[in-house]
């Protein structure tokens, strides 16, 4: 199965600019992971799912409490993460940042990792 948490908001001091430096910017966070599900639909028990939940929380407060200079480092950092779940199989990070670059929607990086 397939669990997408879509836009997640984080606010993050994240660049290397001056201005980016003092204040936060909003990113946002796409993650699409994927794990064998039917313990969990079987048992109909929160236990046996992926706490995706708990996923967001983790990932918000890594990026509120870290500064980053690169976009790349934070997606790496998400990534660790999401990966901590040892019943996620694969996982793909998309981050962006809407105020990177003037006229431009956002500039965004994209990561997928597979276990094994």
């Amino acid at each position: 199965m397939i669990v997408k948490i879509k836009n997640l908001k984080i606010n993050a001091f994240i660049g290397v600019h001056k201005h980016e430096k003092i204040h936060r910017q909003e990113i946002l966070v796409n993650i699409a992971l994927e794990y064998d599900s039917k313990t969990a639909a079987a048992s109909d028990n929160i236990y046996d799912a992926v706490d995706y939940e708990l996923i967001a929380q983790k990932i918000s407060e890594t990026c509120a409490n870290t500064r980053f200079a690169l976009l790349e480092t934070m997606v790496e950092r998400i990534t660790g993460i999401v990966m901590e779940d040892a019943r996620i199989t694969k996982a793909t990070i998309e981050a962006d940042k809407p105020q990177a670059i003037p006229g431009a929607d956002s500039v965004s990086l994209t990561h997928t990792v597979v276990k094994g």
